[in-house]
């Protein structure tokens, strides 16, 4: 008797839990695409206004692989539905140009480091250090593009937070594809070849360096987690 009584409790708080679960939901909920989520948001006044399956495969592969970045905008003031959008996808890009702003920095600062590595010849030095702030000047400017690095927004959605309507946007850009528009852009040829004809002018030492820079740049721009 005593046993039954027992299994009856568990049994009842077994179901007691799983009402409250039901009744009482958790205050956030998942923005998925495909099986990613790609953000968490509160609950209350959640409505996902738009969203682009066709990119779910892409996203999980990225994912997956430990390459996927996503980039988000806000935006809370009035007007219609499509200047929210608007506004939130500016901030959105912001974000994204931003940090490739750090990145591209830290990829420079670390080409400078190999740049006194492998060359001594001081006069080559500055002949190629100038050549390669130009050549990241460049890149920046391509990788800040939104056209050139296909960003485009893959879900717009909205909630309550403290009282009031946030409407906001995750901006998807996939790093392999958009290393290959920069590193084919005819701008970023142009600087490429420069440093490419000064580091073979230098010999075996300016090789090293353009082989350096290459691995360096590549990695970074085709992994956005990885550390440049």
């Amino acid at each position: 008797m005593k046993r039954l009584l027992v299994i009856s409790f568990v049994v009842i708080l077994v179901v007691g839990l799983t009402s409250c679960g039901w009744f009482f939901p958790p205050p956030t909920v998942d923005v998925k695409i495909g099986k990613v989520v790609i953000d968490t948001v509160p609950r209350k006044g959640f409505n996902l206004i738009e969203v682009d399956q066709t990119v779910a495969p892409r996203l999980e592969q990225l994912w997956k692989a430990g390459k996927l970045k996503l980039f988000y905008g806000y935006y809370t003031g009035g007007g219609a539905i499509e200047d929210k959008r608007a506004g939130a996808r500016i901030e959105a890009l912001n974000d994204l140009a931003n940090f490739m702003q750090t990145r591209v920095k830290a990829v420079e600062d670390k080409v400078s480091g190999v740049m006194n590595q492998f060359i001594t010849d001081e006069k080559g030095k500055e002949r190629l250090r100038s050549l390669t702030q130009s050549f990241m000047k460049r890149v920046l400017e391509l990788a800040t593009n939104a056209e050139i690095m296909g960003a485009r927004v893959i879900a717009f959605y909205s909630f309550e937070l403290e009282g009031r309507k946030v409407y906001k946007v995750a901006m998807f850009f996939d790093p392999e594809q958009a290393w290959e528009a920069i590193s084919l852009n005819r701008l970023y040829l142009q600087e490429y070849e420069k440093i490419k004809n000064q580091a073979k002018a230098m010999g075996e030492a300016g090789q090293e360096f353009f082989e350096q820079l290459n691995k360096v740049l590549e990695e970074a721009m085709k992994n956005p987690n990885a550390q440049p």
